[in-house]
């Protein structure tokens, strides 16, 4: 059987003279480069025509040997023609190899890889399954099951071949029912057929049974975002155009929608047809008669930081073939991907949730009465590690923990189909001075979770049911007076199913 050796290993030229046949025998083997560079750009080209490897790596095949049948063939370093011919029989040959060879040469992808016991570290990725994952670490193929991966954390891609400067172009985001959040910069289409386009996953096909809203441009202040939260609650009967007056105010426009151009949307309002331009407009909303059901996911996050929640997906020659909660699928070149995180499955950390709120609550020391100090002390994630010289690294998303510096409350949303809330309360190692907290977790109006932190004690763990969708308030309080040793880190703050 004819093998096509792994690139990119060298292979020694043959022996073989210039003007000089092989010897006959059996079998052959002619290095390619042997081949006059003419010949051997028509047999590169060939490769990549026929699908079997894109041209770019059908240069490796320049360090490898083709092994063919001698009596298929003559070879004549003179006659180019010959050496097409060549070239087409190693396609036809070698190709039912070589397919299986390219799926492991595709999917080979440097990862470095985040377990949920804290431990990390880098290998080769060579497929990959909403159940399990196949790495190569030190030369060796390794199974991991999904359940004990945190998340997937790919290197940016270097060169000219990625999205690049395009992704700044995917500013519109398109949120899908099924909770993916999609950026691109054109949205187009009618009826039952919608297309959204992006530089990371070209063009991708939408049922309007998919889609939930299409915001044109991001929100500027806490009034647009409450309007748009009301735009889009519950209560609505209708399709709706948000539009946004010339004081910036935000206002619903019920109706149908009925076609959607580059730059302009066609709307039914009391049976007159608008032609909207887009830039009167902050975003659309569709209305759907029926509640799509959320199960686990598999969370793929790209580099225009698009999310999209997966059910299945799968790492191929031409890059990530993912299948999202509302059937939709999607190609995603490996150089569009930025992290894959299997916990979203079933858990999601609260330092990736939308922080809606942070405040500080009385008595604040006097020192810290100026507003500019209270901004200091409000609860935050520290998402940064510092080292010697200064220099900021990004901490991975399990280890950022919130810091309470004084008294006060953060408030986010548990996202749609969660229903535990843990963490652990803990003191600073070297605090000197500890005073007696309450530890508290509010839904809107109803108290959840409150125990109280003696000054003994050095950490409290928390696991409470909470409700999906709802705003949830973390809190740390002072028991008396004092505002010495109120620093406490929630650590490990996550939301499960």
């Amino acid at each position: 059987m004819s093998y096509i050796n792994n690139c990119p290993s060298k292979v020694a030229a043959n022996d073989i003279g210039a003007g000089q046949r092989p010897e006959i025998g059996p079998v052959s083997n002619v290095s390619v480069d042997w081949i006059n560079r003419y010949s051997r750009d028509i047999y590169f080209d060939l490769i990549g025509a026929a699908g079997i490897l894109p041209k770019d790596r059908a240069a490796c095949l320049g360090d490898s040997q083709i092994i063919l049948k001698r009596s298929l063939f003559r070879v004549d370093r003179t006659n180019r023609w010959g050496l097409v011919e060549v070239g087409l029989l190693a396609i036809f040959v070698v190709v039912g190899v070589f397919r299986a060879e390219n799926e492991a040469f595709g999917a080979n992808q440097a990862v470095a890889v985040s377990l949920l016991d804290g431990r990390n570290f880098d290998a080769r990725l060579l497929s990959v399954g909403t159940t399990e994952i196949v790495v190569e670490i030190d030369g060796k193929k390794e199974s991991l099951a999904t359940t004990a991966i945190s998340a997937l954390r790919f290197p940016e891609a270097t060169g000219s071949n990625g999205p690049g400067d395009q992704i700044a172009l995917d500013k519109r985001l398109l949120e899908l029912r099924d909770g993916s959040k999609l950026y691109g910069s054109v949205f187009t289409g009618k009826g039952n057929n919608w297309q959204f386009e992006s530089a990371v996953f070209g063009k991708v096909a939408l049922p309007t049974n998919s889609l939930r809203y299409l915001l044109f441009t991001p929100l500027t202040d806490e009034t647009q975002k409450t309007a748009w939260d009301d735009a889009l609650s519950d209560d609505a009967s209708s399709d709706a155009l948000i539009v946004v007056r010339a004081t910036g105010e935000l206002v619903r426009v019920g109706g149908t929608i009925r076609e959607a151009k580059a730059e302009q949307i066609n709307f039914d309002f009391d049976d007159q047809n608008l032609e909207m331009p887009l830039e009167r407009l902050k975003g659309v909303s569709w209305f759907q008669t029926d509640k799509l059901s959320k199960g686990p996911a598999v969370e793929v996050q790209l580099r225009n930081k698009s999310t999209l929640q997966c059910k299945s997906l799968e790492l191929t020659n031409s890059g990530f073939k993912l299948t999202i909660g509302s059937g939709v699928e999607i190609t995603v070149p490996t150089d569009g991907v930025s992290m894959i995180q299997f916990a979203a499955a079933n858990m999601r950390w609260v330092a990736e949730l939308p922080l809606l709120d942070a405040s500080l609550q009385s008595p604040v020391p006097w020192e810290f009465s100026l507003s500019t100090s209270k901004t200091a002390l409000l609860p935050r994630y520290l998402k940064y590690r510092t080292s010697r010289d200064s220099q900021k690294t990004m901490l991975p998303v399990e280890e950022q923990n919130l810091l309470f510096a004084a008294s006060g409350s953060y408030v986010f949303r548990v996202p749609d189909g969660f229903q535990t809330l843990q963490g652990t309360v803990e003191r600073p190692s070297l605090a000197i001075y500890r005073s007696e907290l309450l530890i508290e977790v509010w839904q809107e109006d109803e108290k959840l979770f409150s125990k109280t932190l003696a000054d003994t004690e050095d950490s409290m763990d928390v696991n409470v049911k909470v409700a999906p969708e709802k705003k949830t308030r973390l809190s740390v309080s002072v028991v008396g007076q004092s505002n010495l040793g109120t620093e406490v880190q929630w650590k490990q703050v996550r939301v499960l199913r």
